[in-house]
C-alpha cells in the first residue's frame, strides 16, 4: 500500500476533522519554519497551521501533552542548553514554560511519558557518550528553581554502552499503563521495544521489518486508534516521511507491519526540502481499563471523538484522596454516547458484575450527568459510543469533598414482632434484597422525600379463603402512597411472607423473591397509573407520577407506553433478538388484567414477570428503565444479562386463583387525602397487595400481582 497524502497548510478538511485525534509537528531544519497538523486515522493530513519560525539554533527535542489539556506541545532545546515547552492550542502557541537547562550536548532527549504514573509528563534522557539513560521525573506542582521548572527527581534505567543502539522514542507498546522505550540498531535496522515497569525491563518486543539504512525513526504514536503504536520514519535521502501502521505485540513478542504510506504535505513554497515530522501524538484516551488515560485528580475536562470498531470507548483513570461527591457531565454530543463510573475492585483489568458504580443513559445526543458519593480510592470514567456511532464529546468532572453523602435511598427494614422470629438466613436474604435496590436506585427525586423508606416485614401462616392452609403463596407486598394534593409520595411499604412456604426455598431464591417484592413497594406496577385522591375540600383528583393524570400504561391494550425509557430498552431487546434490525422504541407487553408485571408470555425468566423461574431471574435493563420512567436516578450498571426467549418455548400455565386470599393491604392515608378504590375487571378481592410466587404445573414459582387496592 502506497498513498500520497497531502493538504496545503492553513487549510482544514472539516468533514474529516471529527475523525482525527492525531496531531503532528513538522519542522524545517533549513528555514526554521514549523507547522502543526492534524491527521486522520489513515494518516491523511486534514488540518494544518503555521507556527512561529524559530532560529536554527533551536531544535525540537520532543513533543507531548505537557499541561494535560489534550493538545500536542513542543519541547525546544537551544544549542546552548536552554529548554522551553511551547504550550499549544489547536496549533497556536498560548504559553511557554522554561525548564532548567542542560548544556552537555551528550545528553539528548529520547522522548516523553508519564514514567511514574503521577499524571505529569516526564522526560527520558540518554547520554550518548556513557550510555546512561535517565528519566527526569517532573513535579506534580510547578516547582521552580530560579524561575525555571526543575525535575523533582531523576531515575536511571538500564544503560546501553553500544552507540550503535539508538534510543528512538517512547510509548506504551503493550498497553499496561507504563511507558516503554523503542530502540533501533543502526548496523542491521533491527528495532525493538523495552517493556518497562517502575524503571525495570519486564519484556522485549521485536519489529519484524527492519528500518533501512537511509531511514530514521522520528515519531511514535497510535495514529489509527487500534491500540498499537505506529511509527513515522524519515528518508534522509529523499526527504519524505513514511507512516508505518503496526500491529500490537504478538504472543511470541513479534510486532508485524500492517502497511506503509508516504506523507507529503504541499507547503506554500512548493518545496519539501528540509521538512520532517518532529513529533506525533495521539490524543485519544485509552480504550480499556489497562490502557486508561491517567488523570492526576478527580477534576478534569476532555474533548475527544469516539466511534467505530477500533475506538468504541475512552477511559480515564483518576484517584481520590478523600471522600466526596463526584459529578461527571457528558455534553457536546453529535451522536449517542454514555458515561459510566467504574471501579476495578478485583484489579483484573476487566469490567465485572457490580463494578459499574454509576450509569444513567439517555438516548440520542442528549447530555448525560451522573453524581455519586465516593470513598477515597481509584476510579475510572468511561465514555462509550452507543452502537459504535461516531461522535464528538465533552467530558467534564467536578468534585466536592465531604465526609457525608447527600440523601439517597435508605431502605429501613423493620421485622414485626412475632412469636416465632425469622431465622438469620431469612432476615439476611431480605436485607440483601434491600441493599440491591439501595445500590441500584441512587435517589428517588420526589418519590421518597429525604430518601428514607421504611418497610415492615410480617411473617404469617397464611390460609386460603376456605380456611385451609395456604401452601401456595410465598409473599406479597406493596407501598403506602400519600399525596399533598399535587404529587405522589411513597411513604413506606409492607411485605408479608408466608411461614408455611419458608422451608421450600433457599436463601438465593428468597433474596430474588424480595428483590421482586420490594420493586412493587418502590413503584413498579403500583403507580404506573394515576390514583384517585379525595382532597380536603371533597373534590376528587387523579394524581400520577408527574403530578397529573398521565399514565405509563394502556390498560385496554395491556401495553406500557413506547415513548419511555422502558420502550427504548424493549426496542433494544427486540433488535438483539433479531426481531428488528434497528432499535425502535416499542410499547412493552404487560400482564393483562392486573397490569403490574411484564407479560409472562413474552419475557418469561425476567425477574419482574408474574411467574418467576426457579433458576436465574435477571433484573434486566428493561426493568431498570421502568424505574427511570418513575423518576428514580438509576444505575444501569446493575442490570443483569438478559435476552428475549423464543415465544414458542413458552409452555402453558394453569393456576387457579379463586381460593387465594391476601388480607394485609397497605392503607394510603396522609390525614388530608384518601385514595379512592379503583376496581378493575377480574381484580383480586380488596386486601390484595403484591401477591407473589405460586406453584405451577411446570415446576416454576408464579407471581401474580395487582396494584395495591385501596
Amino acid at each position: 500500500m502506497h498513498d500520497d497524502l497531502s493538504l496545503e497548510h492553513g487549510q482544514t478538511n472539516t468533514a474529516a476533522q471529527a475523525l482525527s485525534t492525531t496531531q503532528a509537528i513538522w519542522h524545517n531544519s533549513l528555514t526554521g519554519d514549523n507547522i502543526w497538523s492534524r491527521m486522520t486515522q489513515s494518516g491523511q493530513v486534514i488540518e494544518s497551521e503555521a507556527l512561529m519560525r524559530t532560529d536554527l539554533s533551536w531544535k525540537i527535542a520532543a513533543t507531548g501533552d505537557f499541561n494535560q489539556d489534550g493538545e500536542l506541545d513542543i519541547l525546544w532545546r537551544h544549542d546552548g542548553g536552554s529548554l522551553f515547552w511551547w504550550l499549544l492550542k489547536s496549533g497556536k502557541r498560548i504559553d511557554s514554560v522554561e525548564l532548567t537547562s542542560v548544556q552537555d550536548q551528550n545528553w539528548q532527549v529520547v522522548g516523553t511519558g508519564d514514567s511514574n504514573r503521577d499524571g505529569q509528563l516526564d522526560i527520558l534522557w540518554r547520554h550518548e557518550a556513557s550510555g546512561t539513560n535517565s528519566w527526569w521525573i517532573m513535579p506534580e506542582t510547578q516547582q521552580r528553581n530560579g524561575g525555571k521548572l526543575a525535575p523533582a527527581a531523576k531515575q536511571k534505567i538500564q544503560s546501553v554502552n553500544d552507540r550503535n543502539w539508538i534510543a528512538a522514542g517512547t510509548g506504551d507498546v503493550n498497553q499496561d499503563g507504563h511507558t516503554d522505550v523503542l530502540w533501533y540498531y543502526r548496523p542491521t535496522g533491527l528495532s525493538l521495544w523495552w517493556q518497562m515497569q517502575q524503571g525495570s525491563i519486564t519484556g522485549v518486543s521485536v519489529l519484524n521489518d527492519a528500518i533501512a539504512a537511509n531511514e530514521t525513526i522520528t515519531a511514535v504514536a497510535d495514529v489509527n486508534g487500534d491500540g498499537a503504536l505506529d511509527l513515522v520514519t524519515q528518508n534522509v535521502t529523499l526527504g519524505t516521511s513514511d507512516l508505518w501502521l503496526m500491529q500490537k505485540p504478538q504472543t511470541d513478542g513479534k510486532i508485524n507491519t500492517i502497511s506503509r504510506s508516504v506523507i507529503t504535505p504541499r507547503f506554500p513554497s512548493g518545496q519539501a526540502a528540509g521538512w520532517q515530522i518532529a513529533g506525533v501524538i495521539d490524543m485519544d484516551a485509552g480504550n480499556s481499563l489497562t490502557s486508561a488515560t491517567f488523570e492526576p485528580s478527580g477534576i478534569f475536562s476532555r474533548s475527544q471523538t469516539i466511534g467505530g470498531v477500533n475506538d468504541p470507548a475512552d477511559l480515564y483513570l483518576f484517584g481520590l484522596g478523600t471522600a466526596g461527591i463526584l459529578s461527571a457531565s457528558l455534553s457536546g454530543l453529535s451522536a449517542d454516547a454514555d458515561v459510566r463510573l467504574i471501579q476495578d475492585g478485583n484489579a483484573n483489568g476487566q469490567i465485572d458484575a457490580g463494578e459499574i458504580l454509576a450509569w444513567q443513559w439517555e438516548r440520542g445526543a442528549a447530555d448525560e450527568l451522573i453524581e455519586v458519593f465516593l470513598q477515597p480510592g481509584g476510579y475510572f470514567l468511561e465514555v462509550r459510543s452507543y452502537d459504535n456511532q461516531l461522535t464528538n464529546y465533552q467530558l467534564s468532572t467536578g468534585f466536592t469533598a465531604t465526609a457525608q453523602a447527600e440523601p439517597k435511598l435508605d431502605i429501613q427494614i423493620n421485622f414485626a414482632p412475632t412469636s416465632e422470629p425469622l431465622d438469620i438466613a431469612t432476615t439476611t436474604a431480605i436485607e440483601s434484597a434491600a441493599v440491591f435496590w439501595e445500590r441500584t436506585l441512587m435517589g428517588g427525586g420526589s418519590l421518597v422525600p429525604g430518601g428514607v423508606l421504611p418497610i415492615e416485614i410480617t411473617a404469617e401462616d397464611l390460609n386460603l379463603r376456605d380456611g385451609s392452609p395456604d401452601t401456595v403463596t410465598l409473599a406479597f407486598a406493596g407501598p403506602n402512597i400519600v399525596s399533598d394534593g399535587q404529587t405522589l409520595f411513597i411513604q413506606s411499604g409492607n411485605a408479608t411472607i408466608n411461614r408455611r412456604r419458608l422451608g421450600t426455598i433457599d436463601a438465593d431464591s428468597l433474596r430474588n423473591l424480595f428483590i421482586h417484592e420490594f420493586s412493587h413497594v418502590l413503584g413498579f406496577g403500583t403507580i404506573w397509573e394515576p390514583l384517585n385522591f379525595r382532597l380536603g375540600d371533597g373534590t376528587i383528583r387523579q394524581i400520577g407520577i408527574r403530578g397529573d393524570a398521565t399514565s405509563l400504561i394502556d390498560p385496554a391494550l395491556s401495553l406500557y407506553r413506547a415513548d419511555s425509557y422502558a420502550g427504548w430498552a424493549y426496542g433494544e431487546l427486540l433488535r438483539d433478538a433479531g426481531f428488528t434490525t434497528e432499535t425502535i422504541p416499542t410499547a412493552v407487553p404487560i400482564e393483562a388484567e392486573f397490569f403490574a408485571h411484564w407479560a409472562e408470555s413474552v419475557f418469561q425468566t425476567e425477574a419482574l414477570t408474574p411467574i418467576a423461574s426457579t433458576g436465574l431471574q435477571p433484573i434486566s435493563n428493561l426493568t431498570l428503565a421502568a424505574f427511570r420512567d418513575l423518576g428514580w436516578n438509576v444505575n444501569f450498571g446493575a442490570a443483569e444479562a438478559y435476552q428475549l426467549p423464543d415465544p414458542e418455548d413458552q409452555p402453558p400455565v394453569n393456576i387457579d386463583f379463586s381460593n387465594l386470599d391476601w388480607q394485609n393491604a397497605p392503607s394510603r392515608l396522609d390525614g388530608s387525602a384518601q385514595v379512592l378504590p379503583q376496581a378493575k375487571p377480574h381484580q383480586h378481592p380488596r386486601g390484595c397487595g403484591c401477591s407473589h410466587h405460586l406453584m405451577t404445573d411446570r415446576h416454576k414459582l408464579a407471581a401474580i400481582a395487582t396494584h395495591t387496592l385501596v
